[in-house]
């Protein structure tokens, strides 16, 4: 990969292109957990001899869910280095902020980037500061397993953030139905159920499950891996292939035909939210990943009379899912113009492995190796009232624990993935709307899709 740096009008419309894989966080009113620096040196209060280094940390999660309590809990063991959070909204306008930010030189010591897009545009651009030259033996493979953030031979973020998919199960709804709370199924089994949950009709209706968006190829991921997209070695994508309009067909037969999923149309006119559908008994079911957790907690704004439980997601019947459903973000990186790479390193390290259970309450989970999952899980549940009664905490350790074994799908090709995931937004969307069928969406989606890995793919 070249590095050549380029100019703030390319840059500027390189970030304004680029699709934002945002997971995006909401406020929760959990209490923050006990702070925790882990650096050896957490007696250190005296006031410094000379003026402390100040860094700005740039993020897309709101302060008050966990990086205000890191920041506390850094600052108070750290009088020599000073962190400040600067929040930016993780879309398309926000991330030309932050990119105008770092073209600036002085605005961003540290930044986290949402996706393998957004990273590899940063990097491309010089915008990112390699990080191998501090690591001092400290190896990114090891503490946290073989990831998307390394390349040309450099390492050029560290990814913090496991998110794990699972079905959210309103336990009541199944009980009701006499149905028991699977520990492993396929996805037929996952529709028969779906079917069985169905409760009532019109503005009353109760649906089998919620499916956020325009989740339907998810399946095909799972089973293959997310570089599945791309033919191995080829400037050409795979959505020929059948696992693709299986998985997208399983969604529009229980969308149309069971009429046990919300239908699509619904969910797009109302800008309708998962997590609030849900927890409003709107659906039994729920598929969606491990940040719906901070709002199972959150009782205040979104109450409920039944128990939430949790299951894995469902697999082909020919056996187990090769990959653990699910993604890894939260990309941390040093900006290549601050004043301070080596401050800005002890932080990003501190945060990455220690200093993540700050972000624990609130619904991010460390991929880091050295955290018991024993200690993530107490941490997230240690403010939640009355756990008991609204959530299965077994099931919730065993589903979001279970599996580490296995990698996430992660895509490392990101060849035109911008133009590639509109694509199939695109598309997924018209059949769901009824404007296409699965196959034809499918070889739109591959000719589209050819179509913009060809300008940049050789």
């Amino acid at each position: 990969m070249s590095k050549k740096p380029v100019s703030r009008r390319k840059f500027l419309t390189m970030a304004s292109s680029t699709a934002a894989a945002a997971i995006l966080a909401a406020c929760s009113p959990t209490a923050n957990p006990s702070p925790t620096a882990g650096t050896g040196n957490e007696a250190a209060t005296q006031v410094p001899a000379k003026d402390p280094v100040k860094l700005r940390w740039w993020g897309g999660v709101p302060e008050a869910n966990g990086p205000k309590q890191t920041v506390d809990a850094w600052n108070k063991a750290h009088p020599e280095i000073q962190v400040e959070y600067v929040q930016y909204p993780n879309n398309d306008e926000g991330n030309i902020k932050l990119d105008t930010a770092l073209m600036a030189g002085t605005e961003v010591d540290v930044m986290v980037s949402y996706g393998l897009a957004r990273v590899k545009q940063r990097a491309d651009a010089g915008a990112i500061e390699p990080l191998d030259a501090y690591l001092d033996g400290f190896d990114p493979v090891k503490e946290f397993g073989t990831l998307d953030n390394q390349w040309d031979g450099k390492f050029w973020s560290l990814i913090l953030n496991m998110q794990p998919y699972m079905v959210f199960i309103n336990q009541n709804a199944f009980e009701a139905a006499g149905l028991p709370i699977p520990t492993d199924w396929t996805w037929d089994e996952f529709m028969a159920a779906a079917k069985k949950l169905v409760q009532g009709e019109g503005q009353s209706k109760r649906y089998g499950v919620f499916m956020t968006g325009e989740w339907g190829i998810e399946p095909a991921l799972y089973d293959k891996g997310g570089d599945f997209i791309y033919k191995t070695g080829l400037c050409e994508t795979n959505f020929d292939d059948p696992a693709f309009s299986l998985a997208l067909g399983m969604r529009k037969i229980m969308q149309d035909v069971d009429g046990s999923a919300m239908p699509y149309g619904d969910i797009k006119a109302a800008k309708l939210q998962p997590y609030s559908e849900f927890l409003a008994g709107h659906s039994a079911m729920l598929i969606e990943g491990s940040w719906i957790l901070r709002y199972v907690k959150n009782l205040t704004e979104y109450p409920r009379d039944f128990k939430v439980t949790f299951a894995p997601v469902p697999h082909p019947a020919a056996g187990p899912n090769t990959f653990r459903p699910g993604t890894a973000d939260d990309r941390v990186s040093i900006s290549s113009k601050s004043k301070y790479k080596a401050e800005a390193y002890q932080f990003l390290k501190w945060w990455s492995t220690e200093g993540y259970i700050n972000m624990t309450p609130f619904g991010r989970t460390t991929l880091w190796k050295g955290r018991k999952p024993e200690e993530s899980a107490e941490s997230f549940l240690s403010d939640f009232v009355d756990a008991d009664k609204y959530m299965d905490a077994e099931a919730y350790k065993t589903v979001m624990y279970g599996g580490m074994d296995k990698d996430f799908p992660i895509q490392f090709r990101a060849d035109a993935a911008a133009e590639i995931n509109t694509v199939m937004r695109e598309e997924v969307g018209k059949v769901l709307l009824g404007e296409a069928e699965t196959d034809a969406a499918m070889a739109a989606t591959k000719k589209r899709a050819d179509e913009a890995l060809s300008k940049v793919c050789k």
